[in-house]
């Protein structure tokens, strides 16, 4: 989920058809039809959660060696804005890495590039975080989503690399720090008591721990 190669850039704009979606229409009819079941959000949310929900989630059990990955990061991303706003930018990044969209305009947010898509849903999952936080007790359900945030927004900050200069790579390892420091302070606190989420982000930040240190050393 941490491709070696950042996504290429893609600036669209919208086509005559009227709906201001092009991608949807280079969506299957399959996927097209799960996603416009969708209540409350808009036909390019939709997509982009589907495609997150068959392409990208399926690709962190992978990477984490873990099949439980994937069902973790979906039952968030349904419940929590933060997640949800997170998964929305990496499909966006991830599909155009995997087939740069020739023509991208999003009504709803007017973005007109995938870059500006992505920032905008990255900033909005950063806002829904900062509520929960200024809402709960930093509890063992708290930190895990907490440090389930962080490890999103270090994936999107790798597939953002190319885009920026590199003080992106210093968010990479304020994210990787941060995510670092609460799951240690979560294993003190509740030890030898330990439960499944927090053992699948253990993994997970185990994982981005090692890519990161070979992004340090140029080897990504």
């Amino acid at each position: 989920m941490l491709p070696a190669r950042p996504p290429r850039n893609s600036v669209c704009e919208d086509d005559n058809s009227g709906d201001g979606l092009s991608l949807v229409r280079q969506t299957p009819r399959s996927l097209r039809r799960i996603a416009s079941s969708s209540k409350g959000t808009s036909r390019l949310e939709s997509v982009q959660f589907e495609f997150f929900r068959l392409v990208c989630a399926p690709e962190y059990a992978v990477l984490f060696e873990m099949a439980s990955w994937e069902s973790l990061v979906l039952r968030y991303a349904i419940v929590e804005p933060c997640i949800y706003h997170s998964a929305l930018a990496i499909s966006a990044l991830t599909w155009d890495h995997y087939s740069p969209i020739p023509h991208w305009y999003d009504p709803d947010t007017d973005a007109k590039s995938v870059a500006e898509y992505a920032t905008i849903q990255y900033n909005l999952a950063i806002c829904r975080l900062n509520a929960r936080l200024g809402s709960s007790m930093l509890d063992r359900d708290m930190t895990n989503l907490t440090i389930l945030s962080a490890l999103l927004f270090i994936n999107i900050e790798f597939l953002r690399r190319e885009r920026a200069s590199s003080f992106r790579e210093s968010f990479i390892l304020t994210h990787l720090h941060g995510a670092t420091r609460l799951l240690r302070d979560l294993q003190f606190r509740t030890r030898p008591e330990t439960d499944s989420v927090s053992q699948c982000l253990e993994i997970g930040l185990s994982h981005i721990e090692r890519q990161a240190e070979q992004l340090e050393g140029g080897m990504i």
